[in-house]
């Protein structure tokens, strides 16, 4: 996989790596000439007292030392930019298939495990890249050139210094499963890790209401600790799959020293040429050792070349297919025998059949788990059904461009997170154009332009990480306002006034009501008081349609809504009596 990387980059950026070819190239090109120089100098200069040919072999190599600061400078640069383009290219590609992924992309890959690919497996992979590229080849190609030197100047010596290389290869031999074995362990940890630092600070306020704070620091040391130990024997055994391979060039050079002094000795090769000789090792050694140490590279990138194709595999549960742009929404909404299910074998809506006009407001109600927010889901096309369809104006949505339908829909979600940024720019994201009246005449509608223009900086009050600065009902009509500014044809509210108090969701409603003669309002909400304005109800029971009508109709029935309305209303004449107690 990893030289598959890199020979789609060598297509794809040819200047970037004959840049750093040049670069290693030149440079290993300038220490062997420097190494070689070792027998002309001595022999031709020293011994013979020629001063003219020293001058020479000191003019070459200075002017080769400054030609090799030019290359090498040109490919740090072609190095630093082709790493840096891998890095944004992974990035990238992992976030992009990420935004393709539903709910359940999350479910199998938590948020801390695909934190971990984005920070520790994007890099390994960039690591053993530029390592190879950078280290490996030239390390490759040094170790070839270098031998063909020294069969030059003495095969006898080389073929002994051959047969010994054998030794390099048996550390890899003998670590590699047990590398490979430990980077997926320390991955896996580094992903609770990473996890348990997004709960710990996404509920701070549950760890400390319930005094949860050592016990989070224990799970947090265990896991910390396993990490430790993991990490111990992984940075052991990557030390030793370099050290191991120091340790058989130093034994060979010392057979080479050994076997070149006999020689020496001999009067078979001259002082010069045993001096280069040995050099010349020297550098074949050092690249053995070089190739050696991108070895932990490699492997570690292996496991993060799975970690990350695991995520890439990932089919997302709903993808863009037709193209066609919906027009502008005028007659009805409708769900055609519609059967989905968030796990197989667990339906959540059987059989369902849906028609919502294209005006009016339409409340639907039902107990938890009967449908209601997945109805939402599936208009927006967060979800696909696995039987039936979905059809906006007699257009199955699967069959339209997804922006064309989302330009029509504006959504408030029952969490109203906001994003990082100041007010105006949380209003402004449901239309981009917006100018300051049309952002304020959102914030009125909504209920929070009074309240925005009472903070000290007003609209340019910033929200704080997913509106924690806020209150729930300043966060709700906050992304009330968001979705009005659009002027959807369609508004889906899924409990969209659930944090706010009586007199401010009244005018909420009133808003609503209001938005609801030109267009499709659609709520989803259990509380029975908000529903009863709407022009129409319809009552879900275990992923059915049970009843559907206006407030009077439906009580008129005396069936499930009248049902949950008479138990709410207990509820709601108990907690006024238990106000009034507490008042007394």
């Amino acid at each position: 996989m990893l030289f598959k990387v890199i020979a789609s980059y060598m297509r794809s950026a040819p200047l970037l790596f004959a840049g750093i070819a040049a670069g290693g190239l030149f440079e290993l090109s300038f220490h062997y000439l420097s190494a070689l120089s070792y027998k002309y100098l001595i022999d031709k200069a020293l011994m013979p007292k020629d001063a003219s040919v020293l001058a020479v072999i000191v003019g070459t190599l200075l002017l080769l030392g400054l030609l090799n600061v030019a290359f090498g400078l040109t490919g740090d640069y072609a190095k630093a930019k082709l790493g840096s383009r891998l890095v944004f290219d992974y990035r990238m590609r992992l976030f992009r298939h990420i935004q393709k992924g539903t709910s359940r992309l999350y479910q199998r890959f938590p948020v801390g495990d695909l934190l971990a690919r984005y920070t520790d497996d994007i890099p390994n992979i960039h690591n053993a890249v530029m390592q190879t590229v950078s280290a490996g080849f030239v390390s490759a190609f040094s170790v070839v050139a270098g031998l063909a030197i020294l069969f030059g100047i003495e095969w006898r010596l080389t073929l002994v210094a051959i047969i010994g290389s054998v030794l390099l290869v048996l550390p890899y031999r003998l670590l590699k499963s047990r590398s490979l074995r430990l980077n997926v362990a320390y991955s896996e940890r580094l992903g609770r890790f990473n996890g348990a630092i997004d709960e710990n600070m996404k509920l701070h306020n549950v760890i400390r209401g319930f005094d949860l704070r050592a016990t989070m620091r224990e799970r947090m040391e265990d896991n910390l600790r396993a990490m430790l130990a993991i990490g111990v024997r992984r940075s052991f055994i990557h030390a030793n799959l370099q050290r191991l391979p120091l340790l058989a060039v130093s034994l060979l050079g010392a057979v080479v020293l050994s076997y070149g002094g006999y020689l020496t000795f001999a009067d078979r090769i001259s002082i010069g040429s045993f001096i280069a000789y040995n050099s010349i090792f020297i550098m074949v050694g050092q690249s053995l050792f070089g190739l050696a140490a991108i070895i932990p590279y490699l492997l570690a990138s292996q496991t993060s070349f799975r970690r990350l194709q695991e995520v890439m595999d990932t089919e997302p549960d709903v993808t863009p297919r037709g193209s066609r742009e919906l027009a502008p929404i005028c007659r009805e909404l409708t769900l055609s025998g519609v059967t989905f299910g968030y796990a197989p074998g667990e339906p959540v809506l059987q059989n369902l059949d849906l028609a919502i006009p294209a005006k009016g407001y339409t409340a639907i109600v039902g107990a938890s788990g009967s449908g209601k927010s997945t109805i939402l889901q599936l208009l927006l096309r967060f979800e696909e059904p696995s039987s039936g369809r979905v059809l906006f104006d007699g257009m199955d949505i699967r069959d339209c461009d997804e922006s064309s339908l989302l330009r029509q829909i504006g959504v408030v979600f029952q969490d109203s997170l906001l994003f990082s940024g100041t007010i105006r720019d949380n209003i402004r994201i449901g239309k981009p154009d917006a100018d300051e009246s049309e952002i304020e005449e959102a914030a009125r509608a909504a209920g929070i332009h009074d309240t925005i223009a009472g903070f000290r900086d007003g609209y340019d009050t910033a929200v704080h990480e997913q509106g924690g600065n806020l209150s729930g009902g300043q966060k709700q009509r906050i992304a009330l306002a968001r979705a009005l500014i659009r002027q959807p044809a369609v508004l889906l509210l899924d409990e969209a006034t659930s944090a706010l108090d009586a007199e401010t969701e009244q005018a909420v409603q009133s808003t609503i009501r209001e938005h609801a003669r030109s267009s499709a309002v659609i709520s989803v909400t259990h509380r029975l008081v908000t529903a009863s304005s709407a022009d129409r109800i319809i009552v879900l029971e275990h992923g059915r349609v049970a009843e559907t009508g206006t407030h009077e109709t439906l009580m008129a029935r005396r069936g499930l809504y009248r049902r949950m309305w008479e138990l709410q209303r207990e509820e709601r004449d108990l907690a006024a009596e238990s106000r009034e107690t507490i008042m007394a």
